[in-house]
């Protein structure tokens, strides 16, 4: 394992935001989230000197191929693109026929 300490997860609005990018003693901040959230995060934390690591806004593709099985294919894309009310990171967001699919 690693010490305790080394790695948080933390909900909350933007006064814990403020409160993980402004404190000392915390060298580096990672987020997942949306594009506005995660600029002001990228911007505050990295104004008061830390390591800094964003992933924000993200658009999944999935590829459906001629061949692939239309009932399963669409359960699964379904899923993909609103499962979690699509609020998550890996939210499929593109769906790209080729040929007959």
């Amino acid at each position: 394992g690693i010490p305790a300490g080394v790695l948080n997860v933390i909900h909350g609005g933007e006064n814990a935001v403020n409160a993980i990018c402004d404190h000392a003693d915390i060298k580096a901040v990672s987020f997942v989230g949306s594009t506005k959230v995660g600029t002001h995060v990228y911007n505050r934390a990295t104004l008061a000197g830390k390591r800094v690591q964003c992933m924000m806004g993200a658009k999944n593709h999935a590829v459906i191929l001629p061949d692939a099985n239309k009932q399963q294919t669409l359960n699964n894309i379904a899923g993909a693109a609103f499962g979690a009310a699509g609020q998550r990171c890996m939210a499929l967001s593109v769906v790209v026929l080729v040929g007959k699919a």
